[in-house]
């Protein structure tokens, strides 16, 4: 399995710019990568928000009901 460069990758993101490496590593224990395919839905109307989705190389398409 090809290892990702978490921090690289979080840093990406206006959102976490601005903290430290040692921050950022804290943060990896927390990341859990997914790949989707096409057509996949990643969530649902309704579904609980117990998480942050961060898309790091793809396009998504949102819609409502």
């Amino acid at each position: 399995m090809n290892r990702r460069n978490v921090v690289k990758d979080l840093k990406q993101f206006e959102l976490f710019a601005h903290l430290t490496e040692k921050k950022l590593k804290g943060l990896t224990e927390f990341v859990y990568w997914r790949t989707y395919k096409k057509g996949q839905f990643l969530f649902l109307e309704g579904d609980s928000r117990e998480r942050i989705l961060l898309h790091v190389r793809w396009f998504c398409k949102v819609r409502a009901g």
